[in-house]
Parts: structure tokens; sequence; C-alpha cells
């Protein structure tokens, strides 16, 4: 079924889908997204998203059998991505 067609978003930045499409014209399985910040702005969190099961995840959240995330402890929720001026937060997502 893939994924939503819009990725969450994030402030004071853009993103890139690429991967194939679903017939129904959503990102299929295993599409990417990438992440960039405006100039002046630096990424706190993971670049990716990945399409799997019909949600965005992480590139490095593991799923359980019920498909549902289970981030390792050394990883960052995807939900953490924000871009960044002078060490003050712009909330993303």
């Amino acid at each position: 079924a893939g994924c939503s067609p819009e990725p969450p978003e994030i402030v004071n930045g853009y993103y890139n889908v690429s991967g194939e499409e679903t017939c129904w014209r959503t990102p299929a399985e295993g599409s990417v997204t990438r992440y960039y910040c405006l100039e002046g702005y630096d990424m706190r969190g993971p670049r990716e998203l990945v399409c799997r099961n019909g949600s965005w995840v992480a590139p490095n959240q593991l799923l359980t059998t019920a498909g549902l995330p289970q981030t390792p402890a050394t990883a960052r929720s995807f939900k953490s991505v924000i871009c960044e001026i002078n060490g003050q937060a712009e909330v993303g997502w």
C-alpha cells in the first residue's frame, strides 16, 4: 500500500522523496525521504526516513513481529529531526 504521500514536514528545511510509486501514486515500500536544512541551519536527528510497512521510519529502526517500530537504545526517533540555528532549536514536526 505504500506510505503517506506527504512525509513529516520539517521547519526551516525541505525534503526530497526518491523511489517507486504504488498504483495509488503513493511512495512504495523502500522509498526514501531525505531531509535538508536551509542555509545557516544545522540538522539534528536522522537525515533520512524509509517507507516500511506503510510508515515513515528512521533507517536504523527495527520492526517488531507486530510491525510496530522498535528503536534500538542508540538510535533516535525520527520525530527528533529539527533544523536549528545558533544552538536554538526550531521545532520541526
